[in-house]
């Protein structure tokens, strides 16, 4: 009981001593007021709202900006020029002026030339004068590029031989010249002589286009047939312009 008592005295004074330090050391006798006092009414907390935190914000990441590749300038293409291609016109062949007489030395002709179209069955047509020679005015001009086509009766019921009645006697390298409005003298050399039956289909060949200047003199020639009044043949004289010097 003793011990107790003591154990006790020792507590209190220690306590009584712990309480003189703080007031020294405090310099208020508040806690000691306080403790003296007793307990004190339980104080009243005061509860502060949960404050809700704002939402954070949400960042919208920036589109990371993709650097535009600056185009590299194409290299303007200088076109190659097209060859353009020109067109040389073909000139319009000058005119041989109309052929006025024919002469052939070898058979002494030299007769005037005139104008003769088609008949009326499609054949070539003769001049109306028997001494005269007839020039096809739809083909070329003597001296023109082509088959210039003439022709001469072989004889005639009053006068008898025509203005080509001879014309079978021409060979080969025979002299003919056609003397034209303007006074020029063409010379043309003899090629060939043939003899040709009237229907035959060569005839067409006759009439054919040449490349060079020719002339094409024609006459009748074989049997003569009272009922047509026709000769059964055709003589056909070619002959090439000689090149003026």
């Amino acid at each position: 009981m003793r011990n107790s008592l003591a154990l006790l005295s020792i507590t209190v004074i220690t306590a009584v001593v712990v309480l003189i330090g703080l007031y020294w050391l405090l310099g208020e006798p508040s806690l000691l007021k306080a403790w003296a006092k007793g307990p004190g009414p339980t104080p009243t907390v005061r509860v502060l709202p949960t404050l809700t935190p704002s939402p954070s914000a949400t960042l919208t990441p920036r589109p990371t900006r993709t650097p535009t590749a600056t185009p590299t300038p194409r290299p303007t293409l200088t076109p190659t020029p097209t060859a353009t291609r020109t067109f040389t016109p073909t000139p319009t062949p000058t005119r041989v002026a109309l052929p006025q007489r024919m002469i052939i030395p070898a058979i002494k002709v030299d007769a005037p030339i005139v104008e003769v179209g088609l008949e009326s069955n499609g054949t070539m047509g003769s001049p109306r004068d028997p001494l005269a020679v007839g020039w096809y005015n739809r083909g070329p001009r003597p001296g023109e590029k082509g088959n210039a086509l003439l022709s001469g009766h072989v004889d005639n019921r009053y006068i008898g031989a025509a203005v080509f009645y001879f014309l079978r006697e021409l060979t080969p390298g025979d002299d003919i010249y056609v003397e034209t409005a303007e006074g020029k003298r063409l010379h043309f050399v003899v090629t060939s002589s043939e003899v040709y039956p009237k229907d035959t289909e060569q005839v067409a060949a006759i009439f054919a286009p040449t490349a060079d200047p020719t002339i094409t003199a024609i006459t009748c020639e074989g049997i003569f047939d009272r009922a047509t009044g026709d000769y059964s043949h055709r003589r056909v004289v070619r002959a090439r312009l000689v090149p003026s010097p």
